[in-house]
């Protein structure tokens, strides 16, 4: 039957079904590959697959958030020192707050712990949403390949540490973005380049910040200041998945949520820089015990900014 054969109520009612119909579709929708933004999406993921051998199980970035609204983490840390407290064990050392009211809920719990909600508008669900589409191609290259990176540990390594996972996450996201930049043409190599070294600078200095607090943590709101300044100097250069990303108060718990990104990164960025290949990296990664990596990252001064080059690797696998 077609609207025209309706009549009166019937047809008006018949209308505002498809209408709510046509509206719930839009709300979780099939990108398609008639634009720019799809084609590019597509490309990335089919050089990811190909940098690690294989394709993911799921249907990453084809479909559309409902909301515009972005998933609020929240953080808590003990005051003397950048850790989570015991009575809070949180799987990623974070909890979804599903709304204000449920962060409020949770901060009346927080026990005079320091806070800090992260909003962030990417997951490893690898859904489409505004934000994500306003973002510069080459921030959009790193952050499908470090929330596609993570979609992979859950398929290889589910009980990977947290720390582990987001920081072999980010350094996918860095080089892998660098090496789709040199071999495929299709984002700008100096914007990667600037982008990655604006991401690691921020490392060191974080990773100094926290171990500045847990040597000295009488004066733990000095380093805060002297932090959130450092961030603030190195954001006038980013973008604007940069700024969403860090640009926050500094307090403990906003240490705390990134040092689940820094704290292993640097070491995990010099094991990809020597292989031949992403594949080898993953290996490598694999056969990474974890009584080992404990004891490369005690042996690796990764609290010093000026042990390293602050500049990324130009050579990126």
């Amino acid at each position: 039957m077609v609207l025209s054969q309706l009549s009166g109520k019937k047809r008006k009612l018949k209308l505002y079904y498809v209408c709510f119909l046509l509206l719930n579709f839009w709300g979780i929708e099939k990108a398609t590959a008639t634009n720019t933004d799809s084609l590019f999406i597509e490309d990335c993921k089919s050089f990811f697959f190909k940098e690690i051998g294989f394709t993911l199980k799921g249907n990453f970035y084809t479909e559309w958030r409902k909301t515009d609204s972005p998933y609020l983490c929240l953080y808590i840390s003990k005051d003397s020192d950048v850790v989570r407290p015991k009575e809070y064990n949180f799987t990623y050392d974070f909890v979804y707050c599903k709304n204000d009211s449920d962060f409020r809920r949770m901060l009346e719990k927080s026990n005079g712990y320091q806070t800090f909600l992260y909003k962030t508008y990417n997951t490893s669900s690898c859904m489409l949403s505004k934000r994500f589409m306003s973002y510069s191609n080459e921030a959009k290259a790193f952050i499908i390949f470090h929330e596609l990176m993570h979609n992979y540990v859950f398929e290889k390594e589910a009980n990977l540490l947290y720390e582990y996972n987001e920081a072999v996450s980010d350094v996918m996201g860095n080089y892998l973005a660098l090496k789709f930049a040199k071999t495929t043409g299709k984002i700008s190599v100096e914007k990667v380049l600037k982008q990655t070294k604006i991401n690691e600078n921020l490392y060191e200095w974080f990773n100094r910040y926290i171990n500045k607090i847990h040597e000295n943590p009488a004066d733990r709101f000095t380093y805060h200041k002297e932090c959130e300044a450092r961030v603030n100097y190195f954001l006038k250069e980013a973008d604007t998945f940069q700024h969403d990303r860090f640009q926050y108060k500094v307090n403990n718990a906003y240490l705390l949520k990134n040092s689940n990104y820094c704290k292993r990164y640097f070491v995990l960025k010099d094991l990809f820089l020597s292989k031949e290949s992403t594949q080898e990296f993953l290996e490598a990664f694999h056969n990474f015990p974890d009584s080992k990596r404990i004891e490369v990252i005690r042996i690796y001064d990764f609290t010093k900014p000026n042990s390293r080059p602050t500049e990324p690797a130009s050579d990126g696998k």
